[in-house]
C-alpha cells in the first residue's frame, strides 16, 4: 500500500536503465529539476526497446530500486501522450525526462 500524496512518474523518453540508484535520481534531478530525495514519488524509466522498467523511490529508511526485464512482451505506452504539467497535483503524473 502506497503512504497517501505518492505520486508516481513515468518517464516516457528511453532511459539508459543501467543506472542505478544514484544515477537515477541524478537523472531526476538533472531532467525534471527536482529532488527526489524531498519528492513523495515513485520515479519509473523504461530503456529504448522497451523491455526494461526501473522504478526509483525513497522512504523512511532509504533508496528502493526494482527492476524488471520482461522475456516475450514490450512494455506499451498510449498511442497520443500528453503529459500533465508539472504543476498539477495529480495522484498519477507522466514527464518528458
Amino acid at each position: 500500500m502506497m503512504p497517501g500524496g505518492f505520486r508516481i512518474m513515468l518517464c516516457v523518453t528511453p532511459m539508459d536503465v543501467r543506472a542505478s540508484f544514484d544515477g537515477l535520481a541524478l537523472a531526476v534531478k538533472e531532467r525534471l529539476a527536482i529532488d527526489a530525495r524531498t519528492e513523495k514519488a515513485m520515479f519509473v524509466f523504461l530503456n529504448k526497446r522497451r523491455d526494461m522498467v526501473k522504478m526509483l523511490w525513497r522512504d523512511a529508511t532509504g533508496w528502493c530500486l526494482l527492476a524488471k526485464r520482461l522475456e516475450r512482451r514490450l512494455i506499451e505506452l498510449p498511442k497520443s501522450f500528453e503529459p500533465a504539467p508539472r504543476a498539477t497535483s495529480s495522484t498519477a503524473r507522466r514527464c518528458r525526462c
